[in-house]
């Protein structure tokens, strides 16, 4: 009988050595797939931010509001985003909008081992706002009701 539960003990180390490791793979992918996630939401959260800020920038060329929204992305990042490299960032200023393109990777360790896909954890968020001169708006709508 005693020979009968040492070999029922084994069964449950031998199960045991194949669990624990897929469980602790498992948790290690959903930490990283929640800083992906994260970093999306806030990524396509700062780019439309930035947008918005350099196209409420009436005075000075495309260059230095091409350059002030650097400086807001910039400062808006910080130190926010989590596990992210390959971090890149690009505004475009015109006459009628600003827009601002933001890249990252998430570098996840043996990436190569699990996913064949390249650039599954990349992600482009891409934002643009309008520029808009709120006082000759206000002006051509006065207009167009009569008032002066």
């Amino acid at each position: 009988m005693d020979k009968q539960r040492k070999g029922c003990q084994a069964y449950m180390t031998i199960e045991a050595s194949f669990i624990i490791p897929l469980i602790l793979l498992g948790i290690a992918f959903s930490i990283y797939l929640g800083f992906y996630l994260y970093n999306v939401c806030l990524l396509r959260q700062i780019a439309y931010t930035a947008a918005l800020r350099g196209s409420l920038q009436q005075e000075g060329s495309n260059a230095q509001i091409e350059e002030y929204t650097y400086e807001q992305l910039k400062e808006l990042i910080g130190q926010r985003l989590l596990a992210v490299e390959n971090l890149q960032s690009r505004v475009e200023v015109s006459f009628s909008k600003v827009k601002v393109r933001v890249s990252m990777s998430i570098h996840m360790p043996w990436e190569k081992w699990f996913f064949t896909q390249s650039g599954f954890w990349e992600f482009e968020g891409t934002a643009e706002a309008k520029r808009l001169e709120p006082v000759s708006i206000i002006r051509s709508i006065r207009a167009l009701g009569g008032e002066r």
